[in-house]
């Protein structure tokens, strides 16, 4: 079964030793709306971040691919 964008998120902070505040303190210096409450909605399914946003966390994480880390495969 596919992970959700929200379920990739997490792992992916996770990984990277990244702390939701750290997340939400970098998003908020970019002028972004995110609160550590917006970054754990986003990481639970209730909501999801911008397109902006989501590839400064997937920097930030160190996500390169980011296509295949959420997921996405070519159809055939």
């Amino acid at each position: 079964m596919k992970s959700s964008i929200g379920e990739t998120l997490k792992k992916c902070r996770l990984e990277s030793g990244k702390s939701v505040k750290e997340i939400s303190d970098l998003l908020i210096s970019k002028g972004f709306k995110a609160s550590e409450k917006t970054i754990y909605s986003w990481e639970n399914g209730n909501s999801q971040p911008t397109p902006d946003a989501l590839l400064i966390m997937c920097k930030a994480y160190g996500v390169s691919d980011i296509l295949t880390t959420f997921g996405y495969t070519a159809p055939e």
